[in-house]
């Protein structure tokens, strides 16, 4: 059985420069379409839900980041393809519900996350809403 996830560094190098800056370097066989779908993911309320969960300080490592489980962009998947639009117009309510459902996330545990993240409920309200039609 495969595994649907992959670690950040099968698509991207991450290294360091001077202060702590992170430079996430895209291999070159990643096309425009998939730094969308990996921008969405890495910026998403459950992203920085699971990095919070996971890291007690503010400092993040290359490690860290290495390690955060990234759904294969599968070719043909209308919700991949629906992350990617919402990224380019900055659609924020299908941005999250895209990443939600791309991990399987029914509305109550998106609800949950959101909670637990303090999402407010003038933005929670939409992003359910999206995700109730994507599931």
């Amino acid at each position: 059985m495969s595994n649907k996830f992959d670690e950040v560094q099968n698509y991207m190098s991450l290294t360091y420069h001077k202060k702590n800056v992170i430079y996430i370097v895209v291999n070159e066989k990643e096309t425009l379409n998939n730094l969308d779908y990996f921008l969405g993911i890495l910026n998403s309320e459950l992203m920085n839900w699971r990095f919070q969960i996971s890291n007690f300080n503010n400092h993040v490592s290359i490690r860290e980041l290495q390690n955060l489980p990234i759904v294969r962009p599968l070719s043909g998947s209308k919700t991949a393809r629906n992350l990617r639009k919402a990224v380019r117009t900055l659609d924020y309510p299908t941005i999250e519900a895209s990443v939600f459902a791309l991990y399987g996330f029914g509305l109550h545990q998106a609800k949950s996350i959101l909670e637990l993240r303090k999402t407010p409920d003038e933005e929670k309200k939409p992003i359910l809403e999206t995700l109730s039609r994507l599931v």
